[in-house]
């Protein structure tokens, strides 16, 4: 059948349409109709991207939103990051979005990603070559962050899951620029990459 690019239905003009390099784009986890997209500001569509309304203010007009990410047992609470900056809703965008004080700044904010199970239990990874400044938490939704690099080289992180199998304790894992690392619980992390090649991750899934 024919495709069809959801994207040209964004807005109504280029630069409203203009991402970033890599352009962040989420599904909501209970209504696979029902996308967000993050370029100046977020927008939302809940018909699959044949139409899309803002659920956003301009957030980053220059550098682009970078990083988007959902909470999967509360969908209205969303995040979102460029290089940057961090910001926040808890109606699903329907009003504005408030700022998250980053740990770190200005550093380069790479991935976001929200427990499972928690909206308020946040992940943040930074790129860049600051040592011990590699992936931080966050137990209150972005008001206060801890960091949680320990056992990390001083190499940029790219990205960061939750391994959801683990019910009793967090186990997370994140790609580096020289393969996986993870972190199971209390420890710190350690390399995970038997088997693996010893290349830059930019993306996990479990």
């Amino acid at each position: 059948g024919a495709t069809t690019t959801i994207s040209n239905n964004i807005g109504t003009t280029t630069a409203e349409r203009t991402g970033a390099w890599v352009t962040p784009y989420i599904m909501n986890p209970t209504n696979a109709a029902n996308l967000f997209a993050g370029y100046a500001k977020v927008w939302k569509t809940t018909n699959r991207g044949d139409s899309w309304t803002s659920a956003s203010q301009v957030l980053s007009s220059v550098d682009k939103l970078r990083s988007l990410a959902i909470a999967p047992s509360n969908t209205s609470v969303l995040y979102t990051a460029d290089r940057t900056n961090m910001w926040k809703t808890t109606d699903g965008g329907a009003t504005n979005w408030s700022t998250i004080t980053l740990p770190v700044n200005p550093n380069y904010l790479t991935y976001i990603a929200v427990k499972n199970t928690d909206p308020d239990r946040v992940w943040i990874t930074y790129g860049g070559f600051t040592n011990g400044e590699k992936v931080y938490q966050s137990t209150n939704g972005g008001t206060t962050w801890t960091n949680i690099s320990a056992g990390l080289p001083n190499l940029p992180v790219m990205c960061i899951i939750q391994y959801k199998t683990a019910t009793d304790r967090d186990v997370l894992f994140v790609g580096t620029d020289v393969g996986v690392y993870v972190k199971d619980g209390a420890n710190n992390w350690a390399p995970y990459n038997t088997g693996l090649p010893n290349v830059v991750v930019t993306e996990l899934e479990v």
